[in-house]
């Protein structure tokens, strides 16, 4: 009776939250995962920025997932508690490029890990625009200290490189099990 209900919960579908600051990523992040396994298309969908939220739906290795892409916008943030409710991880998406906004990213992580309906969950960072040759070991370095034991991986991606993303991807599903 016991594998049977661990099989039907391995099948749930599983609730990702998407959240970063604006212009970090989240929706480029979300489309990628979207063209997984990768399909050969004559031109990239185009996906406008997040004003609210974002929700789709999709399979990743033959399981379902729900993403959700919420706005990073200041305004909007306060209410990204509401959708914390029945999550089974979280992606963060920075701007790695934007190291003038690095306080206000780790603030709001710090925020995120502290939360209690989040701090099962596992955490994947992704230090998003890489190609544009930030600081990467200042990053890992801040985003480090923000997680110390918690469940986290941290991954460089790029809107040119869908592998990156979907690595990452793949140890967060994991870690849902």
């Amino acid at each position: 009776m016991g594998a049977l209900l661990s099989r039907l919960y391995y099948y749930r579908e599983k609730k990702v939250i998407i959240l970063g600051l604006d212009n970090s990523g989240k929706s480029t992040i979300l489309s990628q995962l979207l063209k997984y396994p990768k399909k050969k298309t004559m031109r990239e969908p185009y996906m406008p920025p997040t004003l609210g939220f974002n929700m789709q739906k999709t399979t990743f290795k033959n399981r379902k997932y729900s993403l959700w892409d919420l706005s990073g916008n200041s305004n909007i943030r306060k209410y990204w508690k509401c959708y914390f409710t029945g999550c089974n991880g979280v992606i963060f998406v920075i701007d790695a490029a934007d190291i003038g906004r690095i306080d206000e990213n780790i603030g709001i992580l710090n925020e995120l890990v502290s939360d209690e309906e989040l701090k099962q969950l596992p955490f994947l960072v992704f230090l998003h625009k890489f190609d544009k040759k930030p600081n990467l070991e200042l990053w890992w370095e801040k985003i480090g200290e923000v997680f110390q034991k918690r469940k986290h991986k941290i991954c460089r991606s790029t809107y040119k490189e869908e592998s990156t993303v979907y690595a990452g991807f793949a140890w967060l599903a994991y870690e849902m099990k």
